[in-house]
């Protein structure tokens, strides 16, 4: 049963991340229906792929809450933020749909983008598309340089200077957008970077602490480890850099922390084998730093801005204490022992997630509160592992509150 808890919580953080990303946020904005009226109201900020086949509206006047497809309108857009318009493309191979296409870029050569295509739309005409090779539904799209042929071919002809600038573009949202907006600056075309109020990457910072209890497990042949060994609980000090790109997905982000604990860690057993008894008595006791990056999940609520982590952890330890003291008794005769309990490993890769939610204190300043759980394999080294004789697993609890700015 112990084994799995880790599974079941893991499980419920997934179900709770699952739930918060049903929540929508609206935000203001306005649709152009096809016969060219303004409607204002809020619409639904989707960062998913439904945001290219449906709008789901709210009426500022009525209050009325409606889903658009769409062939039932022109376009949607945010305020100071994305603008959505209605176009047939080819989405994927030999199938055409009409979608909300993101418009990054409108000028007097405009951009548009699609998943992970990329469109021109050139003075009203048909778009042209800047991907060379579509695979198939769920296939990834095949990027290669015939791309900077396409645009060349558009682009220099007015703008020669813009070559250089050309012979380098990915096939990416930052660099095809920078290209277009330097592209309609070079021919004097007025033009709208539709997301220019957002940054294209931002830095958070936090700083934590909180309580940390800690388990040791180890299964395989040496007896002396195999009996329950003491919790450890600790404090747990640190920090971590959290990197966005609202101009890309405003929800996740890149997490990257650092923090520090100690654990230690006793066990006894006695083990009678025939006439002779041996008593053991082994104790672990290391200062830790924990290296964990991470994908994070954002949501949004009127009171906690809450969130979801997931990734992977590098455990660097400096193991002060490893004993084994035991005791060997025959015929009345005890024979006393002290060596290392176990040949160790000084690093370890593991799994982790979190669930958490901050709260504004002030303009710059944020309240933070966490909840999470780390699996590593142990502190036996790879030899021990690899030939069967110990296997070993640390499992880490934190509850951890701090501040972000």
């Amino acid at each position: 049963m112990k084994r799995i808890i880790p599974f079941i919580i893991l499980f419920i953080f997934i179900r709770i991340s699952y739930l918060n990303a049903q929540h929508r946020e609206f935000k203001a904005g306005y649709i152009i229906t096809q016969t060219n009226d303004t409607i204002r109201g809020t619409i639904a900020y989707l960062e998913n792929r439904k945001k290219n086949q449906i709008c789901v509206f709210k009426n500022e006047k009525n209050g009325e809450l409606k889903e658009y497809e769409p062939d039932e309108l022109k376009s949607y857009k945010f305020i100071d933020d994305k603008l959505f318009s209605s176009q047939r493309i080819e989405t994927r191979k030999d199938v055409n749909e009409q979608v909300f296409l993101e418009e990054l870029v409108t000028g007097g050569v405009s951009l548009y983008k699609y998943k992970e295509l990329y469109f021109f739309g050139i003075n009203g005409e048909d778009l042209v598309k800047l991907n060379t090779e579509i695979i198939g539904e769920n296939s990834k799209i095949t990027q290669k340089n015939k791309h900077i042929g396409i645009i060349t071919s558009y682009l220099v002809p007015a703008c020669p200077e813009i070559r250089e600038q050309i012979m380098q573009v990915k096939l990416a949202e930052k660099p095809l957008t920078l290209l277009l907006e330097n592209y309609n600056s070079c021919i004097g075309a007025p033009f709208i970077s539709h997301k220019l109020n957002k940054r294209w990457a931002t830095l958070a910072f936090n700083i934590t602490s909180g309580f940390n209890t800690s388990s040791l497990k180890f299964t395989g042949s040496y007896s002396h480890l195999l009996s329950d060994f003491s919790r450890s609980n600790s404090l747990a000090i640190g920090g971590a850099i959290e990197i966005v790109s609202p101009r890309l997905n405003e929800r996740l982000g890149l997490n990257l922390g650092m923090f520090y604990l100690s654990s230690d860690y006793q066990t006894t057993n006695t083990i009678i084998v025939g006439l002779t008894t041996y008593s053991n008595s082994v104790s672990f006791a290391m200062k830790t730093i924990k290296v964990p990056i991470g994908i994070k999940l954002k949501f949004r609520s009127n009171k906690f801005n809450s969130y979801t982590t997931f990734g992977i952890s590098k455990t660097f330890h400096n193991i002060s204490e490893n004993n084994w003291d035991w005791e060997r008794e025959r015929k009345d005769v005890v024979s006393l022992f002290h060596e290392e309990a176990l040949f160790t490993n000084r690093n370890q890769l593991g799994m982790w997630a979190a669930y958490g939610f901050n709260k504004s204190i002030t303009e710059s300043i944020k309240g933070l509160f966490e909840v999470r759980i780390e699996k590593t394999d142990g502190i036996a080294h790879n030899d021990l592992r690899l030939t069967g004789e110990v296997f070993s697993r640390i499992i880490n609890w934190q509850m951890m509150v701090g501040i972000v700015f």
